[in-house]
């Protein structure tokens, strides 16, 4: 019947009655001889494996994750997930990913897959993984996408008004010289999305993901008042702050951006430690 828990309970006793060992509540088996408590636990850790593999061929890797993690081999279910699809990602899958650590990228590109940039930025800056390799991994996903659905809605809006696709395919050009984009507070993205998405961008490193980040700053300071994120040190001027930061880092004015944002930080509080790792993050 497939029941792979049921199984596993199975296997142990018929193991324990085999050692004769107790069978109910066999507890502790320290005042066992040092050679069955070894047979029995390699039982146990094999046995793991193969209610954990039987999980795995049944697509189910919350309940796979159970059997490894006991054994402390996270590389089965690492691979499963690489090979999970975006459409059939659960609460649970997402939760071994990221939360328990197993593989945070990956579980990261499934949620911005499956949950669009809403809930990706919100696993990035809630539970998503401390390591910084990782979290620019995430960042880097979070700026192409974005940045693609803003070049998408702005060619859209474009082509309404005229009828015809813009030739331009870079985001700054395509608002460069077209006001009327945002008049009236109009805009082609979340407004939260691009001011999260501009901040969270400066931790990439590759030339283009920080052009791209650079160009959602720029894009950001044309959005109406209505529409700027409200101060967070030490960018307390918003997408004006983010494009100097972003710039800085593509080797644009770097030392008055280090002078603009020391001079920053010396102006909190000693219990505020983001602008200093801003600043050396920057140095």
């Amino acid at each position: 019947e497939r029941d792979h828990h049921a199984l596993f309970r199975a296997l142990l006793l018929r193991k324990r009655l085999e050692l004769k060992l107790p069978l109910i509540n066999p507890g502790e088996l320290k005042e066992q001889p040092p050679e069955v408590r070894k047979k029995y636990e390699a039982f146990v850790d094999e046995t793991c494996r193969e209610i954990g593999q039987r999980y795995i061929e049944d697509r189910d890797i919350p309940q796979a994750w159970r059997y490894f993690r006991v054994v402390g081999d996270p590389e089965p279910v690492k691979i499963a997930l690489e090979k999970q699809d975006a459409p059939h990602v659960s609460e649970e899958i997402l939760q071994v990913a990221i939360e328990q650590g197993v593989h945070p990228r990956r579980g990261f590109q499934l949620a911005l897959e499956c949950y669009g940039l809403c809930r990706a930025i919100t696993v990035y800056e809630s539970e998503f993984s401390t390591n910084l390799e990782d979290k620019k991994y995430a960042a880097s996903l979070l700026v192409q996408a974005l940045y693609k659905e803003l070049v998408a809605a702005v060619a859209g809006r474009i082509h309404e008004r005229f009828g015809e696709t813009p030739p331009e395919t870079d985001l700054v050009e395509l608002i460069r010289h077209r006001p009327w984009l945002f008049t009236d507070g109009a805009t082609h993205a979340d407004p939260q999305h691009v001011a999260a998405v501009a901040r969270i961008g400066l931790i990439v490193e590759s030339e283009s993901d920080l052009i791209m980040t650079l160009s959602i700053a720029e894009y950001g300071r044309m959005l109406s008042t209505e529409h700027q994120p409200s101060p967070r040190a030490p960018f307390d001027d918003g997408f004006s702050d983010y494009a100097k930061y972003a710039r800085a880092l593509l080797g644009q004015g770097a030392g008055d951006t280090i002078h603009h944002f020391r001079t920053r930080v010396a102006m909190y509080s000693g219990e505020e430690t983001f602008p200093a790792e801003l600043l050396v993050l920057l140095l």
